[in-house]
């Protein structure tokens, strides 16, 4: 009886231990066919010239080259009729899914008729939201997506806004949600005016590890987005959000990512608020004043 059931043991470890590594070798190969396929969620028009390529009847369409021929689209908004020098610019990168048209609820201004004629008045706000390669009328496929060519193109974007507004590129205040959160720090390591983050995390594989905890998929992952390791380089005031309810980046994820920012900072908690949520009352108070105030006499 002893033996049966030491034999039974030893069976039942072998075929556990069968089990873990064939699940551990299935998900290794999930991920290296198919990570692109969980990590970016493009809606691509193609070649689909129906569709409405505005995100307002007032903002203006942009077309725009990245490096090696890429056609990227976005479209610029004013809180005024026209940019002048105290305009404040305002890149925009949005999530991995969708295309601009969908990110509508970050949009925290009335946008204005661009270079209305009559009552012509300047916008306090120049904010520009594009799309990456792959996503809505920019140039491209899924296959192009990569976290290398997301920071080329919104470098590419950056670099248009600046020219639109006359500005140099670290005047421009960068927002950004959730991947588009880790674009976004990307950017601020090369300087910027603001950093906006909203629904943002660490790194993409923390994120994932929230949903399989003992599989490494720091050493497996092509697309890392770790700004918990470049946020310590950015110099610039930042204003963070995160829901309390957050089941797609959980709420330590952007504490983790908070936690090790530079000061002058602020964390703003949404209490029972999920991964989107967009810009209600309080939080565009929380926006504006952030907005407004100048740091300089503070960082003295």
């Amino acid at each position: 009886m002893e033996k049966t059931l030491k034999k039974w043991g030893r069976k039942t470890i072998k075929v556990v231990a069968i089990m873990a590594i064939s699940l551990y070798v299935f998900i290794t190969l999930t991920l290296v066919t198919c990570e692109n396929r969980f990590v970016y969620h493009p809606y691509s028009f193609g070649q689909q010239v129906e569709h409405e390529t505005l995100v307002h009847p007032c903002a203006e369409e942009v077309y725009f080259d990245a490096p090696v021929g890429v056609r990227l689209h976005g479209n610029l908004l004013l809180s005024g009729n026209y940019i002048d020098e105290n305009t404040i610019p305002i890149l925009f990168c949005h999530g991995n899914g969708g295309w601009i048209g969908v990110n509508t609820e970050w949009i925290f201004f009335e946008p204005q008729e661009i270079h209305a004629r009559e009552g012509a008045q300047p916008a306090k706000y120049a904010m520009f939201l594009f799309d990456y390669r792959g996503y809505g009328r920019s140039d491209g496929t899924r296959a192009d997506l990569s976290e290398e060519n997301l920071y080329t193109d919104a470098r590419s974007a950056r670099a248009w806004l600046a020219r639109r507004c006359a500005c140099a590129e670290d005047e421009i205040v960068l927002m950004g949600h959730s991947l588009g959160g880790g674009v976004a720090v990307e950017l601020a390591q090369d300087g910027a005016e603001k950093l906006v983050l909203y629904s943002t995390f660490d790194t993409v594989p923390r994120v994932a590890r929230n949903f399989c905890p003992i599989y490494p998929f720091d050493f497996v992952m092509d697309n890392q987005f770790a700004s918990i390791k470049k946020i310590p380089n950015v110099q610039c005031p930042l204003l963070q959000f995160h829901g309390t309810y957050d089941c797609t980046v959980p709420y330590r994820n952007g504490r983790r990512l908070f936690s090790v920012a530079n000061e002058p900072k602020q964390w703003v908690e949404l209490k029972r608020f999920g991964h989107q949520y967009g810009l209600g009352s309080v939080l565009l108070k929380e926006l504006n004043d952030f907005l407004d105030r100048d740091f300089s006499e503070s960082a003295r």
